[in-house]
């Protein structure tokens, strides 16, 4: 499985490459002038204030919390910050989202989330989550990252895209085998759909072994033009045993 799990991510590489070297042309053609997003950043909201996502997301209910939430138990795990570790995230990211016309928002409605899983391991599956939402934007396209404390317990982190929805990729049309003919600017959707697949089966088996929940929603956006939905993650972690177990 392990061996499986790194070729995955080999290939969440290799398309995040094409899909940049594919963006990267575009922009040549595009004038600097045509582009007026807001830079990416990070926000620290006040407890009370709603939930702060896109304008086309604002009528979705808050999610759900999953039925069963609980850490799972292994020798010498060390719990890490949540909080620091999506604002590192995203300021390592910004930079290219700059370069590439788009933008990476970061609301925090609370500080200092501590979650049952090892920094690496959070690491990892927030960047492929993170990065691949990125790709999937069209110039002056925006990720937005919510992170707060979850209802029942542990905490919720949710990350959206305004890119085409993995409906319209994987369904609506053929999907290429994964090689070298994924290096084609042709087929730019397919790599989207590949990173997207690639990464989120790396990032889902990485989180589920910690005990955490993964939801995908895409579409997120009802009723939005054929390709347009976006994507919605939904990552439910849990905190430790202690903070689990406390009233």
């Amino acid at each position: 499985m392990r061996d499986t799990l790194q070729q995955l991510q080999d290939a969440v590489y290799m398309t995040k490459a094409n899909i940049l070297h594919y963006n990267e042309e575009k922009l040549k053609k595009i004038p600097n002038s045509s582009f007026t997003r807001d830079g990416s950043g990070t926000k620290l909201q006040n407890l009370g204030e709603p939930l702060s996502l896109s304008t086309a997301a604002k009528d979705l209910e808050m999610p759900m919390p999953p039925p069963a939430l609980a850490p799972v138990h292994k020798h010498g795990l060390r719990p890490c910050s949540v909080s620091d570790v999506l604002v590192d995230l995203v300021e390592a990211v910004s930079p290219l989202a700059h370069k590439q016309k788009r933008a990476v928002e970061l609301n925090e409605l609370i500080q200092s989330l501590e979650v049952a899983i090892e920094e690496p391991a959070l690491r990892q599956a927030l960047s492929n989550l993170i990065e691949g939402a990125l790709l999937r934007t069209q110039v002056g396209g925006k990720v937005e990252i919510v992170s707060m404390r979850a209802p029942a317990g542990g905490t919720l982190v949710i990350i959206d895209d305004d890119g085409p929805d993995m409906h319209y990729m994987t369904q609506m049309h053929s999907l290429t085998p994964f090689g070298a003919d994924l290096c084609s600017d042709e087929m730019v959707e397919d790599n989207m759909a590949w990173n997207f697949i690639a990464g989120l089966t790396v990032a889902r088996e990485i989180l589920e072994s910690y005990g955490c929940v993964v939801r995908v929603i895409s579409p997120r956006t009802k009723d939005a033009a054929l390709g347009a939905g976006g994507t919605r993650v939904e990552l439910w972690l849990p905190s430790t045993s202690s903070d689990f177990d406390s009233p």
